[in-house]
C-alpha cells in the first residue's frame, strides 16, 4: 500500500473527494489502481504550506550572498580563474526604452568594408546601427536609424541574413527583410514583397538556419501560439518579381504561448518551448513536404529532485564546442526568488538530452522578469577559459558569465553602470577578434564589454 503522501494517491484523493470521475478513470489508466485511505494530506493543503514557506524565505541580494564567508556561497559555484571584462558605455539614456539588441558584421553599402555593429531596436519603433564603440558619449552621427519598418508596431527582434539584409520581426506580427545597401528607399510600405503578415499577433522571438550561401530557413514564434517556418533565397531577392520572396514551409499550433525556438545546428530540427511547461520540443520539418511540421520528442528539463518547483524556460541556447562537436542546451528558467541555470547534453542526432548541470546563477528575479542567454562557444576564447561561456540576465544589473558544462561563475559584469534590471545581452566576437558581450537595461543605457580597457 502507498504511502498516504505519495503524490499518485494525492492527485487520485483529490479527484475522488471533487467528483472528478472521469478524470480519475484516466488517471487509473495511466498508474493503475491505488488503494486511497479514507484520510490523509490534502493537496491543496500541501500546495498552501509550500507557498507559505516560500514567502518566509528572506529575499536576499547577490551581494549579500556572495559575502558568505562560507567557500561554496551557499551552493554559488565559482571558477578558479575569473574572467575580466571591461565596460565602455555605449549610450547613455537613449531617448526610448530598450527592447532587443544584437552584435553582426554588416556591409551597409557596396562600397563600404565589413564592420561589426550594434544593432539596437527601441520602443519608439526605431532601429539602430550603431558602431561598437564611440569616440565621444554624446556621438551619435555615426548611427544609421530606420522607422517605420513595422507601421505603427515597435520592432520587436532583429537577426542578420547575411551580411546584407537584415531581417526583422515585429509587434504587428510581420516579417520584413531590408536591403542595408538601399536604405534611402526604405518606407513602411515601399517593399510589398519582402513584407509577409506571419501572425496575427505580435512576434515573440525569430531564428535563423543558413543551409548553404543562398538558402536561409526562418522560423517565427508568436503571440498567436503559432510557431511558421519560412525558406528564403538571396538570389531571389535580386529579383523585380512581386512575388513574395517568404517560401512558406509549414506552421503549428501550441496549447500555449511559445517563450524560444532554437535550430538544432547539425541536424536542423526546431527546438520549442512554451510558456507554463518545462519540456522541449523537437520539430521536424521538410521543405519538399509542404504545410507539414511534426513533433518528433519531447524532454522534460525538471529533473526529480526539483520536481516540486514549477518552471518555464523563459530563454535558451544551443552552445557548441568545436574541439569536440558536442552540443549543450543551456536554459534559464522562471524560478524565483533566484534564477536558475540548466545545461543539458544533446546527442548526436539531437533526439536525446541528458541533464549534466542546474545551477543557481544567484541573480534576482521575479515573476515579471524576462531573463535572456548568449553564448561565447569558441574554445579558448576568453582568457584562460578554454570552454564555452554563456551570459545571462540580472534584475540587480549584473550579467553573469558561467562555463560549460561545468556551470561555474567565471565573471561578473558589473561595474555600477546598469542601475536596475538588464533587459538584453548579446555575445560575439568583432572584426578584430577581441571577445565582446553588449548589455541593454532597463535604464536606457547600451554597454559593450571587451577584453581590451578602453579609454
Amino acid at each position: 500500500m502507498p504511502a498516504p503522501d505519495n503524490i499518485d494517491v494525492l492527485v487520485a484523493r483529490y479527484l475522488r473527494d471533487r467528483g472528478f470521475n472521469k478524470s480519475l478513470s484516466a488517471f487509473y489508466e495511466a498508474v493503475g489502481e491505488l488503494d486511497i485511505p479514507a484520510s490523509g494530506p490534502d493537496l491543496p493543503q500541501i500546495l498552501e504550506e509550500r507557498r507559505q514557506y516560500l514567502d518566509s524565505i528572506p529575499v536576499r541580494n547577490s551581494a549579500e550572498l556572495e559575502a558568505s564567508s562560507d567557500g561554496n556561497k551557499e551552493g554559488l559555484i565559482t571558477g578558479e580563474g575569473v574572467v575580466e571584462l571591461c565596460p565602455s558605455v555605449l549610450d547613455y539614456s537613449r531617448p526610448a526604452l530598450i527592447v532587443s539588441l544584437i552584435v553582426a558584421d554588416l556591409t551597409l553599402s557596396p562600397d563600404k568594408d565589413l564592420e561589426t555593429k550594434v544593432i539596437c531596436t527601441m520602443a519608439d519603433k526605431t532601429l539602430r546601427i550603431m558602431p561598437l564603440f564611440r569616440t565621444s558619449k554624446d556621438g551619435t552621427d555615426d548611427d544609421c536609424v530606420l522607422s517605420g519598418l513595422h507601421g505603427t508596431g515597435a520592432v520587436k527582434c532583429v537577426k542578420p541574413i547575411g551580411q546584407r539584409y537584415l531581417l526583422t520581426a515585429g509587434m504587428d506580427g510581420g516579417l520584413r527583410l531590408t536591403d542595408l545597401w538601399s536604405l534611402e528607399k526604405v518606407t513602411p510600405n515601399s517593399i510589398d514583397n519582402r513584407l509577409i503578415k506571419a501572425h496575427t499577433k505580435f512576434v515573440i522571438t525569430v531564428d535563423v538556419l543558413q543551409v548553404n550561401e543562398d538558402i536561409f530557413y526562418i522560423a517565427s514564434a508568436g503571440y498567436d501560439n503559432r510557431i511558421q517556418i519560412y525558406e528564403i533565397s538571396l538570389s531571389g531577392l535580386e529579383s523585380q518579381s512581386s512575388d513574395n520572396v517568404f517560401r512558406s514551409i509549414g506552421s503549428l499550433d501550441l496549447s500555449t504561448t511559445p517563450t524560444c525556438l532554437r535550430f538544432h545546428p547539425a541536424s536542423g530540427h526546431l527546438l520549442v518551448t512554451k510558456k507554463d511547461s518545462t519540456f522541449v520540443y523537437f520539430i521536424q520539418f521538410n521543405s519538399t513536404l509542404l504545410g507539414l511540421l511534426t513533433q518528433l520528442a519531447r524532454f522534460d528539463l525538471c529533473e526529480a529532485q526539483f520536481a516540486s518547483h514549477s518552471f518555464t524556460i523563459l530563454d535558451f541556447i544551443l552552445v557548441q564546442q568545436q574541439s569536440s562537436s558536442m552540443c549543450y542546451l543551456v536554459a534559464v528558467t522562471s524560478h524565483t526568488p533566484y534564477q536558475r541555470v540548466i545545461i543539458a547534453k544533446l546527442s548526436a542526432e539531437g533526439l536525446m538530452v541528458t541533464i549534466e548541470q542546474n545551477v543557481s546563477s544567484y541573480a534576482p528575479q521575479d515573476k515579471f522578469s524576462s531573463a535572456q542567454i548568449t553564448a561565447w562557444p569558441n574554445d579558448g576564447g576568453l582568457g584562460s577559459q578554454k570552454n564555452p561561456i554563456v551570459f545571462v540576465t540580472g534584475d540587480d544589473g549584473i550579467a553573469r558569465g558561467l562555463s560549460i558544462p561545468e556551470g561555474k561563475l567565471i565573471c561578473k559584469l558589473d561595474d555600477g553602470i546598469h542601475k536596475t534590471r538588464i533587459k538584453t545581452v548579446n555575445a560575439r566576437s568583432n572584426q578584430m577578434g577581441d571577445f565582446v558581450v553588449v548589455t541593454g537595461g532597463v535604464d536606457k543605457t547600451i554597454c559593450v564589454w571587451s577584453q581590451m580597457k578602453r579609454k
